[in-house]
């Protein structure tokens, strides 16, 4: 998609973020505020398609209606005069959470990030509205590691009758986080977006997708008949949970968010608590126990005891030897002292 600076009064355009197939993101500074801000522009060439335009405005009137902490925030929207329509959001420039499943990333933090998009995705689904796009390059971060779960661009209401293809043909979605029932054009709920969360869920803990194909229709038989793959042993723990998420029946997941992000901070507990196998057995101190050890600290005492008084006998000074007497005697005293008779 070709794309050139926007022209919108008010901001400042700063520089090119990224491209779709529907719009470009713009980084952008809002003039009277002073704040930078993500731009995103629909292309020319779609503008004139009304589909487009109407999911476009779609998105922004979705998100205008969601306030949660984990969900990307819209400031503004408009047309600019040669009829490009636009919104303006946060700007979160910490990369996205696909990036960081490249890096490695633990199960508790993991079921962390899991835990926090369900309760973002509840209150979108309260308002009977479904993602329909959950995946990991949907999920951005600032450089304080918050995150919020962005482009609703195909997200739909329960009362809307759109189906699930464009009007190209294309299915909606990214094929391999859609669920079963949008593979097979089938309606959709917030189970849906519970599915797609297990997708993102096994590949946090793995580093790799469930099921994989260069070739969509393949990949579509996949998601829709093999069996739920199964976690390395050492997060087996984890199983029940994945596999209820990943169910191929919807009526065989969670219910909503809400049961699932219970079930999500029991895992995370399980996780978390230290290991029973690792701690010592208590020690148990019976009366036996007891006699044995006083008797055993009483002769400690005492041999403690012989050994300084050995130190100090050995360190002490010897007696001095008795010095004889040099005084005279005068035979004609009596030995009494006394004169003679």
């Amino acid at each position: 998609m070709t794309t050139s600076f926007p022209t919108i009064p008010g901001y400042r355009i700063e520089r090119l973020l990224g491209t779709g197939g529907m719009a470009a993101v713009w980084l952008a500074v809002q003039e009277n505020l002073g704040r930078p801000v993500a731009l995103k522009v629909m292309a020319n060439t779609l503008c004139l398609d009304d589909h487009f335009r109407a999911r476009f405005l779609n998105e922004a009137r979705i998100v205008a209606q969601l306030r949660h902490p984990n969900i990307l925030s819209i400031h503004d929207s408009g047309s600019t005069a040669d009829g490009q329509l636009y919104m303006v959001t946060d700007f979160l420039d910490g990369g996205t959470l696909k990036e960081r499943i490249g890096s490695g990333m633990s199960a508790a933090k993991a079921l962390r990030i899991i835990a926090a998009l369900a309760d973002a995705l509840m209150v979108a689904h309260e308002q009977r509205i479904w993602h329909r796009d959950v995946k990991p390059d949907n999920v951005l971060f600032d450089r304080k590691e918050n995150f919020v779960l962005a482009d609703f661009g195909i997200a739909k209401s329960d009362g809307e009758q759109a189906a699930n293809l464009t009007g190209t043909g294309n299915i909606v979605g990214t094929p391999r986080y859609m669920s079963p029932e949008q593979f097979q054009c089938q309606p959709v709920d917030l189970r849906s977006d519970i599915y797609s969360l297990g997708v993102m869920l096994f590949e946090m803990l793995t580093g790799e997708v469930p099921y994989a194909d260069v070739n969509t229709y393949a990949l579509a038989l996949k998601h829709i008949q093999a069996p739920v793959p199964n976690l390395p042993v050492a997060l087996s723990r984890l199983q029940p949970l994945l596999s209820r998420m990943l169910a191929k029946a919807p009526m065989d997941r969670f219910p909503d968010c809400a049961a699932l992000a219970a079930a999500v901070q029991d895992a995370l507990d399980d996780v978390c608590a230290p290991s029973r196998a690792a701690l010592p057995p208590p020690r148990v101190v019976t009366p036996a126990r007891r006699s044995r050890t006083f008797l055993t600290g009483m002769s400690v005492f005492a041999a403690v005891g012989v050994i300084a008084w050995l130190l100090v006998s050995r360190d002490a000074p010897e007696p001095a030897p008795p010095v004889a007497s040099t005084a005279r005697v005068d035979p004609a005293r009596a030995p009494d002292g006394g004169p003679d008779a």
